[in-house]
């Protein structure tokens, strides 16, 4: 069964609601698709003489998003079963990217400003001003380390 921190994104995000099996083959190819997405939102919009290793990220993307989608059933008593592997969650997260790609969204588009992480996040927000992936994890972070840099200046 797919373990860990994958498994728990993957029922996080809502993609399936019991992972199947991720061998090593299949976590190569997770990996390169998280790398794929990465290196074109970071070259998007493409420019006529972008490089060889952009257009192959795109390549990449392309292809997964090919791949069947997850399965949604709705049982008698209303609740939504969603099931699949490891395909339907690359095509899935694949189409979400290039939904991302070419829609609106994709203007509001931010990078966590914690030096740590590397999360993307659209920010919407009203006033399209966010910082963090998250408040209770980065943005916290950032608050924690600013009061105790005030509190050791106040001090001193």
């Amino acid at each position: 069964m797919l373990s860990g921190r994958p498994a728990t994104l993957v029922h996080q995000a809502g993609l399936l609601d019991a992972p199947g099996p991720l061998d090593p083959r299949a976590l190569s190819r997770t990996c390169r698709l998280r790398e794929a997405v990465y290196a074109l939102i970071r070259a998007w919009p493409l420019a006529p003489a972008a490089d060889s290793a952009v257009r192959e990220a795109l390549a990449e993307v392309n292809e997964a998003a090919r791949l069947p989608l997850p399965r949604h059933q709705l049982e008698e008593a209303g609740h939504l079963t969603r099931t699949g592997g490891v395909d339907e969650v690359l095509g899935a997260v694949a189409r979400d990217a290039l939904d991302l790609l070419s829609g609106a969204d994709f203007a509001r588009l931010r990078e966590c400003l914690n030096e740590d992480c590397t999360r993307l996040f659209v920010d919407l927000s009203r006033s399209a001003n966010r910082r963090w992936c998250g408040m209770a994890e980065c943005g916290n972070r950032h608050k924690v380390a600013n009061y105790r840099k005030r509190r050791r200046q106040g001090a001193g």
